[in-house]
């Protein structure tokens, strides 16, 4: 197990990531992956576009990959991530405070019409729930194959 390596440059974290030899950071709402840690000062120095609009935050419903009673969860996206092999990435934090990096494909917005969606989601997903549970109990009544000895 090795130690991470991390710098502060302006009150901005930096970390090594030994798997892919890269040193990543969050710089203006955006995460950011470079080469060496001198890229990463240098990004850091560098004047913030004029034309670049700040992320705005925003309220969204994360779908977890996990079956259970919830399976969407309202998060707030904080602010776009490095996208990877072709797919969107974003940060979220989650009612627990709980920050994670999740594609933006299980992400969808707090609106009247997903309200909705998803509450008759979480209704069909409780249905299914009880027909597995009936299925389970009557699995369990039936009868076992008798191998002869």
């Amino acid at each position: 197990m090795s130690n991470a390596i991390t710098a502060t440059y302006h009150d901005v974290s930096i970390l090594y990531r030994e798997e892919d030899n890269r040193w990543v950071f969050e710089l203006r709402g955006r995460e950011r992956s470079v080469e060496s840690l001198e890229a990463a000062k240098k990004a850091i120095d560098a004047p913030e576009p004029k034309d670049k609009k700040p992320f705005a935050r925003v309220r969204a419903y994360f779908k977890r990959g996990y079956g259970g009673d919830k399976q969407y969860e309202v998060v707030e996206v904080t602010s776009l991530a490095e996208s990877s092999y072709g797919a969107e990435y974003v940060w979220i934090v989650n009612s627990k405070k709980n920050r994670s990096k999740e594609r933006a494909m299980y992400l969808f917005p707090v609106c009247l019409a997903n309200d909705k969606r998803i509450s008759e989601i979480e209704a069909l997903a409780i249905e299914v729930a009880k027909l597995r549970r009936q299925i389970e109990q009557i699995e369990g009544t039936l009868e076992p194959l008798k191998v002869a000895e």
